[in-house]
């Protein structure tokens, strides 16, 4: 499609664009390059941080709680994909009640997937769900354990996985917040109020999207 001139002006030193720009080649903002490593340079959408960031595992052990972590798509995408790491597996899971979805912000359970094999096992996991088209925004990955034996431990961005040494809820309301729990003694997944987020039990789980 040709570029119109709707679509990227230049005005009064100031270029801007309601669309999203993709940039082929370096990018320096006020003379710094913006050469961060991002998810697509691992062959992601979106994760919730990057993996190097990782000091540890935190286990599931607060079964039946929806554990949710943010991730941000920063354009328009199509998701098929969503991606957790099991560092300790679990045992004696209770089949037909562990899973993984993506979350829309309005809180609608957009798709699931089950976890009961998964969870039984180390490594990253893959777990193909109906694609879905998502925006340019925040979606929550919601994760959802239940086992009676050894519970499932996960890649956490802190080592003991609570959220008060992390703090990564400053400045938002509960409908935003980028690490929560939203409902306990859950069999399945469902669509969530995003008010009703609470960060007490929440665990910062890398997640990423694909």
């Amino acid at each position: 499609m040709a570029l119109k001139d709707v679509d990227l002006k230049y005005q009064q030193g100031v270029l801007t664009t309601s669309k999203s720009l993709a940039v082929g080649g370096g990018l320096s903002v006020a003379g710094a390059a913006v050469n961060g490593i991002q998810s697509a340079d691992h062959g992601f959408l979106a994760w919730n941080f990057d993996p190097i960031l990782v000091q540890g595992a935190n286990n599931t052990n607060t079964q039946g709680t929806v554990f949710l972590n943010a991730i941000k798509f920063r354009q328009a995408r199509t998701v098929s994909n969503l991606h957790v790491y099991v560092s300790t597996a679990g045992t004696t899971i209770t089949s037909g009640q562990n899973w993984i979805g993506l979350i829309a912000p309005d809180g609608t359970l957009l798709a699931s997937t089950s976890m009961d094999t998964a969870f039984a096992s180390t490594g990253l996991k893959t777990m193909a769900i109906t694609a879905q088209s998502v925006s340019a925004s925040w979606y929550w990955v919601a994760l959802l354990p239940n086992m009676t034996g050894t519970a499932a431990q996960l890649l956490v961005a802190n080592a003991n996985g609570a959220t008060q040494n992390l703090s990564p809820n400053i400045g938002l309301s509960a409908a935003s917040y980028r690490c929560a729990v939203n409902g306990v003694t859950q069999t399945s997944l469902a669509s969530i109020t995003p008010a009703n987020n609470s960060t007490t039990g929440a665990k910062p789980f890398w997640v990423a999207a694909s």
